[in-house]
């Protein structure tokens, strides 16, 4: 049942980021003429997503840690999906915050920058989750098999 979970949450998180992060954003600048409200829209968006991603790594940690107790903590899982939940947060609240205070300037551009780099490093990292398939023990093969 806790696979099913994670399979889900994974699947959710990860397919909005890249959803969001590569074809809608980019979508909402190549087809407005306005580019003001191409980025609010995309603001939005983002903002959307990393409220989802929070909460999908704050259940996907509950559950790892109800799955393994406290052999969690060396599970290469658990410690991806808890750099993603930083880098979300950060690039929500602290990058996002500051590029609101600094738009129209030269900060805004780096900021950007900036926020590109850690979602793209948020979509990677989901990407090996979700490749890597969900946790729990693997079915042993015979080496004659």
């Amino acid at each position: 049942m806790t696979s099913a979970i994670e399979r889900l949450l994974v699947t959710l998180w990860v397919g909005s980021v890249w959803a969001i992060g590569y074809i809608a954003a980019p979508a909402l600048f190549a087809n407005l003429d306005d580019s003001e409200l191409a980025g609010a829209l995309a603001g939005e968006l983002f903002t959307a997503t990393a409220v989802l991603g929070i909460g999908c790594a704050m259940v996907l940690i509950l559950v790892y840690m109800i799955q393994r107790g406290w052999s969690t903590f060396t599970q290469w899982r658990f410690w991806v999906v808890l750099v993603m939940l930083a880098l979300t947060v950060i690039g929500e609240f602290v990058i996002r915050a500051q590029m609101e205070l600094v738009q129209g300037t030269d900060a805004f551009s780096r900021l950007h920058g900036t926020a590109q780099l850690v979602f793209l490093a948020v979509a990677v990292m989901g990407l090996a989750l979700v490749a890597a398939g969900p946790a729990g023990p693997r079915p042993r093969r015979s080496i004659f098999a």
